[in-house]
């Protein structure tokens, strides 16, 4: 299941994405819990 250079590419940058969004939604709500606490 080989896929054009270009799919590989937009592949790794929705999962970098993804990964960077859940990241930043963790930590907002880490935060948060603590400003809370």
């Amino acid at each position: 299941m080989l896929v054009g250079g270009c799919g590989l590419r937009f592949v790794f940058r929705g999962i970098i994405w993804s990964l960077s969004g859940w990241l930043i939604l963790a930590e907002r709500r880490t935060r948060h819990q603590e400003r809370g606490a």
